[in-house]
């Protein structure tokens, strides 16, 4: 990361916009930060810090309180930092949350922390969140990295040198990310410690499997309980009673199945069920011997039912044959009814058929009314038409009239526009001469003090030479050479005036000789400006020069022009006597702001009079028209109250003729239709007397012809008609129980097949033996069958705990042993990813030595302690430093404050080497250093700074900031920070 451009915006003691363009430094990488004390230096630190990763670069300060207590409540705090990273641009612009003025003016609103961040693309990220986890995927670098590595700020700078190998190992697992080692040595364990799970629960297993076996065998209980029992022995000793336990289950199964083959072939429930079949064979037979008898009534009142329901047949005949004789008593008096109605329509329609005879002479004078009308009806739409052309001939003339006027007005205002325009330029025209004829003054004025200055320049300049001459020839000796001539003899030496001049004083009437010729040139630029616009205006050519000695010429322009306004001002009073406006009413109008415009609206005017006039010629040949094609001396009201008359008159007759058509037209339509209906009656009569005709005769041949056999049994039957449904049901049910009865009786029958009844006591005295005898064997064989398939089963389980035990036996030794070496269980106590760390530390290291044996002219170097701590603490990164005066090593906690500042300034400066050299996304381009170079001697600052210096070399930018008075002198590029009573200001000087 190398800082471009660093803006603050209210940011601690800077109260308005600081911007710190670190591109000025060019090729320099080596700066210093420099200021009183609370001047704002670490701000500068603080704002970097807090653009990158949203805090200070101290922890000591807290990202609320950065907003500047110089700046006014509606001023807002930020920070935009531009940076590269790999040559790939980037900026970010964060704001702090703060407390803002609201929109009232008046009360504190809270304003929100809020981040953007600019990408070399031109993508922009929001968010606090988004943006910190982008700057630390770029640097590879989270915050507390950052201030160990790149940003080492004031009070912490040394904490990497004295922190004790713990601590360390935290700085550098996130630095180098080691955690793999440790999740490797974190696996382990796991490993070892489920192994360990496993193994319990396998043991578990066992002791819960042995408790479980059954046996009566000492030997193998003797072994079970053993204090710790094995597997292998009790396995070989259960197998052998599973095998006794094996064979007298099977000579009992064997017994089993001979009695049960017995027990089965006894049917107890089939001879009680065949017993109860011969009684119920008994009980239907009696009901079929008691049905029969009851056969001769069945039929007797089966054969009553057929007649009753013929009779029922014959009556529905009987009742269409009634049915019909009504329907032709009806026929026969509709067609009396309609033959009457008939003979009472006639007249009517004779008297109704005469008038409808003179509806011709009805529509005549109908149709003469409607033409009548209709040339009233075109006679009004003239007579209105001629009144609006009229009217509207009237406002054409009107409109044409005023737009004559305005033709008329227009070319007046034109001119007087363009008369006024002329005024206005000879008016700029005198105001430029007058100003022309100033600046000739105050050239004037100008030339002479600049003669002034200049004769006062050329004394001085005199008078300095001869002061020169003086101080020479009192260097002069005889014999010697004038260093001006070479004469070795010097008869009048120039003498030394009582006030000497000096090269300043001639230096400064110079230089105000100098402002004189600039003033002087400036004003003959402003007068040539001036003259060229007057010059426009004269017919005589003028020329500045000329004027300045005969300004006669400029004072006959004045008067020629003042002379030519007068004139334009009354022919202007003219114009407005003729239009009747005032000034302002002209030259507001919109018609004359300019000459197109007026030009425009002359066009408009002179188009509208033209469309105007055609529009009057037209009217006026309309309105002829219009009169030659009416009757003479007609109205409009006369013509529309003729029309009412008439069309009152058309609907009168309108209304009679349609009365006599529908009246006539109804008249007939009744009469044709009564002459219908009586003919329709009169067929259907016809056809119902012979219809009734045929249906008498085919009754009396079916009840002739029925089982009835004559009208008087119908007579008879017929009203029994009600008891078919009672008699059909007793048939029904006689013939369904006499039918189900004999299929029972026949069913019972093949069941029995003509067996004689079981005696079921003997059987079940026969059953009761062989069933205690089955028990009897099965409670021998059951709990010995149980007993061997559970120790079957037991055996499996300890033959495959046993199996899984000593794979994980195995592995535990393996991984076990890992395990115990990867956690410090080692001579040196040391676990695998600190063993690890010592070996990136142990680069460091080396790094570090190569500055800080500069730096301390080969007295000491660091060293890593790998000895045993005690109490088990941890240990492998422990420093301590030897010192080549003693010959010996030593806490690093015994150097001095310089001595520490020089190690620790090593060690930083070592750790950022091989950070950069093992990590691939890590590119260390930039440090910072706060404070500490106090404490060194001016041998040990320049070894310090030689060491800085040599950063230069790989591209590496380093900020420092001291107070130290020799780093400000032997450092150039500087970043000088300037405390006021209004806020901080900061700026490079190079």
């Amino acid at each position: 990361m190398r800082p471009q451009l660093l803006i603050m915006n209210a940011f601690g003691p800077y109260a308005g916009e600081t911007v710190l363009d670190f591109t000025t430094l060019g090729n320099t990488r080596l700066f210093l930060i420099t200021g009183p004390t609370g001047a704002g230096k670490t701000s500068i630190f603080d704002a970097i810090a807090f653009a990158l990763y949203g805090k200070a670069s101290s922890l000591s300060r807290e990202s609320e309180n950065f907003k500047s207590q110089h700046a006014d409540d509606s001023t807002l705090c930020f920070v935009k930092f531009t940076f590269t990273v790999r040559d790939k641009r980037y900026e970010i612009e964060r704001y702090p949350k703060q407390m803002r003025l609201g929109r009232d003016k008046k009360s504190l609103k809270p304003f929100p922390a809020k981040a953007a961040m600019t990408l070399d693309d031109g993508t922009v990220i929001s968010g606090i969140d988004p943006v910190g986890a982008k700057v630390q995927e770029l640097l590879g670098l989270d915050y507390k990295q950052f201030r160990q590595i790149v940003m080492l700020p004031q009070g912490e700078f040394q904490e990497l040198l004295e922190a004790e190998s713990a601590k360390k190992q935290d700085i550098f697992r996130r630095i180098f990310d080691t955690r793999i080692y440790d999740q490797v040595t974190r696996r382990l364990g796991q490993i070892c410690s489920d192994i360990e799970g496993e193994l319990s629960e396998h043991k578990t297993r066992v002791q819960l499997s042995l408790g479980q076996i059954e046996t009566e065998d000492a030997a193998l209980l003797e072994l079970i309980r053993a204090p710790y029992p094995d597997l292998s022995l009790i396995t070989q000793r259960l197998r052998g009673c599973i095998k006794e336990d094996a064979k007298h289950s099977a000579a009992l199964q064997k017994q089993l199945e001979g009695l049960r083959t017995k027990r089965q072939a006894i049917h107890p429930e089939a001879a009680q069920k065949h017993n109860e079949a011969l009684l119920k064979l008994e009980a239907v037979t009696e009901q079929l011997t008691a049905l029969e008898k009851e056969r001769p009534v069945m039929e007797a009142m089966e054969a009553e039912l057929t007649k009753i329901r013929a009779a029922a047949e014959l009556s529905a005949s009987q009742a269409l044959l009634s049915e019909k004789e009504t329907q032709q008593k009806n026929l026969s008096a509709s067609l009396e009814k309609g033959k009457a109605s008939l003979s009472t329509l006639l007249p009517a329609l004779q008297k109704l058929g005469e008038d409808y005879a003179g509806l011709p002479a009805l529509s005549a004078r109908r149709d003469a009314l409607a033409r009548r009308q209709l040339q009233l009806d075109d006679a009004c739409k003239k007579l209105r038409l001629l009144e609006e052309s009229r009217s509207k001939l009237t406002l054409g003339r009107q409109t044409l009239q005023k737009l004559d006027n305005n033709l008329s007005l227009l070319t007046l205002v034109e001119e007087y526009h363009g008369l006024w325009e002329e005024q206005r330029a000879a008016k700029e025209l005198l105001q430029k001469a007058g100003e022309l004829e100033s600046v000739l003054g105050e050239y004037r004025l100008k030339k002479e003090r600049h003669l002034q200055v200049y004769e006062e320049y050329l004394r001085a300049y005199q008078s300095f030479l001869d002061d020169q001459a003086a101080l020479l020839a009192r260097q002069l000796q005889a014999g010697a050479p004038c260093p001006v001539c070479g004469s070795l003899t010097h008869p009048s030496p120039a003498g030394r005036g009582e006030n000497l001049v000096t090269q300043a004083q001639v230096n400064e009437l110079r230089r105000r000789e100098n402002v004189c010729v600039k003033e002087l040139g400036d004003i003959q630029v402003r007068g040539k400006t001036l003259l060229a616009a007057v010059g426009d205006g004269n017919e005589a050519p003028l020329s500045f020069t000329g004027l300045l000695t005969d300004p006669a010429p400029l004072v006959s322009f004045k008067e020629e022009h003042r002379r030519r306004l007068e004139e334009m001002e009354a022919k202007a009073q003219a114009l407005l006597a003729q239009t009747g406006r005032t000034r302002d009413q002209l030259l507001s109008s919109p018609s004359t702001s300019s000459g197109t415009a007026t030009k425009q609206a002359a066009a408009s005017l002179q188009e509208r009079r033209l469309k105007a006039a055609s529009a009057v010629e037209g009217l006026a040949q309309s309105i002829d028209q219009l009169v030659s094609g009416l009757e003479e001396g007609l109205t409009l009201p006369a013509a529309q109250a003729e029309n009412q008359r008439t069309a009152e008159a058309c609907g009168k007759l309108d209304w009679e003729i349609a009365r006599i058509q529908k009246e006539y037209l109804d008249c007939k339509s009744r009469k044709d239709k009564l002459e219908g209906d009586i003919r329709t009656l009169s067929y259907q009569l016809e056809d119902a007397k012979k219809s009734l005709a045929l249906l008498r005769e085919q009754f009396d041949a079916a009840v002739r012809e029925s089982v009835l056999g004559s009208p008087a049994a119908l007579e008879e039957y017929a009203p029994r008609k009600v008891m078919i449904p009672a008699m059909e049901q007793s048939l029904e049910k006689f013939r369904s129980q006499s039918q189900m009865l004999s299929y029972e009786q026949k069913s019972l029958v093949e069941q029995t097949g003509g067996r004689a009844a079981i005696d079921l006591d003997a059987m079940q005295r026969q059953i009761d033996e062989l069933d205690r005898n089955i028990e009897e064997i099965e409670g021998q064989y059951t709990p010995l069958y149980a007993r061997a398939l559970n120790n079957r089963k037991q055996l499996e389980i300890l033959r495959g705990v046993g199996r899984q035990m000593d794979v994980l036996y195995e592995r535990y030794r393996v991984v076990g042993d890992l395990y115990k070496v990867a956690n410090g269980g080692n001579t040196k106590n040391i676990n695998f990813e600190r063993y690890v760390l010592a070996a990136y530390f142990d680069d460091i290291i080396k790094a570090a030595n190569a500055r800080l044996i500069v730096m301390t002219n080969s007295r000491f170097m660091l060293r890593r302690r790998d000895e045993k701590e005690k109490y088990n603490r941890a240990s492998g990164l422990d420093l301590e430093i030897w010192d080549s005066y003693t010959g010996k090593h030593r806490h690093v906690n015994t150097l001095s404050g310089g001595e520490r500042f020089k190690a620790s300034l090593a060690l930083a400066l070592g750790l950022a080497d091989i950070i950069q050299m093992h990590s691939g996304g890590i590119t260390i381009e930039t440090m910072f250093i706060d404070e500490g170079f106090g404490t060194l001697d001016s041998q040990s600052l320049d070894s310090a700074i030689g060491a800085l210096m040599s950063l230069q070399q790989d591209g590496r930018m380093v900020g420092i900031i001291s107070h130290v008075a020799e780093l400000s002198e032997r450092i150039s590029s500087k970043l000088v920070v300037t405390p006021t009573k209004s806020g901080s200001s900061a700026r490079f000087i190079c």
